[in-house]
């Protein structure tokens, strides 16, 4: 289903940004469907009964890419898009620039940076443990893992966004910012 009244929100932003919790929070208040690119590579690292850490999912994404074309992931995540019949739809975790071809098909498209410094992410991330091997992981292989294939691309996306959302101060802040992003949509549930 496809209409000019849905509305995608692409979430784009360096690990531990708080896409995730952005895209939490759409869904609670707003009805929001969530797509994100690695639960693809997560279905598949678990059919094969693979550790789902973020090695392989580095890996798994980087041979579906190289074998299948760039837009495998993106052209998979479409095609489920079209079948959902929410008005609000979220994408969180846009990598790449080929990412955001074609999303307008599926309604009015904005792309959103959600932001926190390192620190403040590295912390995050640890806490969490969401994937495997992250609750153990020092701050310089945290770094060095924003030079991974599927990372080193973010800065050529962010540098797109329509809207920054800042996530370094409290939930409440985080909130206030989606409301008026929402607001500003136009967005009624």
């Amino acid at each position: 289903m496809t209409s000019d009244k849905r509305i995608i929100i692409g979430l784009v932003g360096r690990k531990g940004s708080g896409k995730g919790t952005v895209a939490k929070i759409l869904k609670e208040k707003y009805a929001a469907s969530i797509y994100r690119y690695s639960d693809v590579l997560r279905e598949i690292l678990d059919i094969l009964f693979l550790e789902v850490s973020r090695e392989n999912l580095v890996r798994l994404s980087e041979i579906l890419r190289n074998e299948f074309g760039q837009d495998i992931l993106k052209k998979t995540l479409l095609q489920r898009m079209e079948k959902d019949e929410a008005q609000l739809i979220v994408l969180d975790g846009l990598r790449r620039l080929g990412d955001l071809d074609g999303l307008e098909t599926v309604g009015k498209f904005l792309l959103v940076n959600v932001t926190a410094p390192p620190e403040t992410r590295f912390e995050r991330m640890r806490a969490r443990g969401e994937k495997a091997g992250e609750a153990n992981r020092t701050f310089e292989s945290f770094m060095e893992l924003e030079q991974a294939p599927t990372e080193i691309t973010i800065a050529d996306v962010e540098a797109r966004t329509n809207r920054t959302i800042d996530n370094s101060g409290s939930e409440e802040d985080l909130k206030k910012q989606i409301l008026e992003l929402i607001h500003s949509l136009s967005f009624r549930p």
